[in-house]
This record gives C-alpha cells, structure tokens and sequence, in this order.
C-alpha cells in the first residue's frame, strides 16, 4: 500500500493552483497571439535585438554560453513554433527569467525571426552572424546568482 503523504485537501489546492496559474498565463499571452500572423517582422532588426539582449546567454553566433540555454545556431529548440518560443521568452524558462515587460511583442518575434535565419545560415556552412558585437550587451546571469549586469565590448 502507498501512503501519500500529501493529505487531499493539498492536492486540490495544488491542481488548483496550476490550472488558475495557466489560465492567467493563457490569458495574458492570449491577448498578443494575433501579433505572430503579422508579416512585419524583420530578421535584421532581430540580429540587433538578439545580440544586444539574447546573446550574452545564447552566444553571438547562436552557441550557447551557459549549459541549460540552448544554441541556436545548433537548431536547438527550434522545432518549435514561433508562438512557443515567444510564450517561453515572455513567461522564462528553467533558468531564463520572463522577459514579457520588458520588450515588446514585435522585437521578441523579430529575435525569434534572426534565430532561424542563425540556424539556416550554420546548417549551410556560412558564420551564423553577420552582424558584429555590438559596443554593449546585456549579460544575463542565472536565476539565483549575482545581479545581471550590462558589459562593454573591448
């Protein structure tokens, strides 16, 4: 006989909890789902989003700088749909943190744009980049570490 050792009333409040909690995020998210049939993206404009806040973590050719962030260029991920990886860019993921106020819709969908293009151009043998590193990026640390900081190109 298994003894659960979590009485019924706790399991409720959990199931509760995580289906309250999805639907919040549902909603939420919900309310920017029309902006990914948009044709307006641009992956140019996501290179420079990606390498200014996306890539100290992600690496500048898309390799990954951290063990659990994926690689781009690699393909990495990108099985994905765009709307998937827009909700794990905007709600975070293992450690990434959510990034949903702090750009906007538009500039997430661009990066998510430059992020296949990264990995079309690895997978054809061309630099993955063509950009370069821009003067300062963000540098993301993993949740529970020091602050994030900004860092200067030298």
């Amino acid at each position: 006989m298994i003894i659960n050792p979590v009485p019924k009333r706790a399991n409720i409040v959990i199931i509760l909890i995580m289906i309250l909690g999805t639907c919040n995020i549902a909603v939420a998210v919900d309310d920017i789902k029309h902006l990914l049939e948009d044709e307006s993206v641009n992956a140019q404009d996501g290179a420079d989003i990606f390498l200014k806040y996306c890539a100290g973590c992600h690496g500048f050719d898309g390799l990954a700088e951290y063990e659990l962030a994926p690689s781009f260029s690699m393909g990495d991920r990108l099985q994905k749909s765009d709307w998937e990886l827009l909700q794990s860019v905007m709600q975070g993921k293992h450690g990434m943190p959510y990034w949903q106020d702090k750009l906007g819709v538009d500039e997430f969908r661009s990066a998510i744009t430059y992020l296949r293009v990264m990995a079309e151009r690895h997978s054809s043998g061309l630099p993955p980049r063509e950009k370069p590193i821009p003067e300062m990026h963000y540098k993301f640390i993993p949740l529970g570490e020091d602050e994030d900081y900004w860092e200067n190109r030298e």
